[in-house]
């Protein structure tokens, strides 16, 4: 019999939005779009990697908290 104690197991991982990893072959570079839904496109340029993209999307969590903010105000409905 194997006891569940919780403090032992890993903490579950934050929940993480739609992220589009797109392969562009003419791409130059590593590009980040918020949606208006919130969801994430990274753009994967010739050359590079998903993990490197992931890396990229890692370094830029605050640039996509503001830029969701700012988005979500841009698409409110107005009244």
């Amino acid at each position: 019999m194997q006891l569940d104690l919780p403090f032992l197991r890993a903490p579950d991982p934050p929940p993480v939005p739609d992220v589009d990893f797109v392969r562009v072959r003419r791409a130059r570079k590593y590009i980040l779009r918020v949606r208006p839904d919130g969801s994430l496109r990274v753009t994967i340029p010739r050359g590079g990697s998903r993990r490197d993209a992931e890396a990229f999307l890692g370094r830029h969590q605050d640039w996509v908290a503001a830029e969701r903010l700012r988005v979500a105000e841009r698409h409110a409905p107005v009244e």
